[in-house]
């Protein structure tokens, strides 16, 4: 996997490329989310576009982010999540933790805005153009 990173504002936006799987990968890109968080950075957005799928590894790797993004005081959120990788996180329940954006405005609003949106218990989770609603079909 590949992240390339780039600043609009004062948010840091990672483009991740490939497959999220964890692994050495997840070491690497865990050390550098922290040097980020180290050096001031307070709104993360981890842009999906070009990722394939991601693994139950990739999940672990996204939670230490978020947990390191929220004892520093950062918010974080993720967009453009494929199909298969949503279903991972709603399988996991993950939607509830991790703010997941159709696009990267919303995603960028996101981090900018006022508090994160919590989901409802009975809400549905957003649904990306042309998607629907899969969690049942899981």
């Amino acid at each position: 996997m590949q992240a390339n990173i780039h600043r609009s504002g004062d948010v840091e936006i990672i483009h991740l490329v490939g497959d999220f799987d964890g692994g050495k990968d997840c070491v690497k890109s865990t050390q550098q989310f922290k040097e980020m968080l180290d050096r001031g950075v307070r709104k993360i957005v981890l842009d999906f576009r070009l990722v394939r799928w991601i693994n139950s590894n990739g999940v672990g790797c996204l939670i230490a982010g978020k947990r390191m993004a929220d004892d520093a005081g950062a918010r974080m959120a993720l967009c453009h999540l494929n199909r298969r990788s949503l279903s991972v996180l709603y399988t996991m329940r993950l939607e509830e933790f991790i703010d997941c954006e159709p696009d990267l405005e919303a995603a960028l609003k996101a981090v900018s805005g006022g508090e994160p949106r919590a989901m409802a218990e009975n809400e549905s989770p957003r649904e990306l153009p042309g998607e629907q609603d899969f969690r049942d079909q899981i």
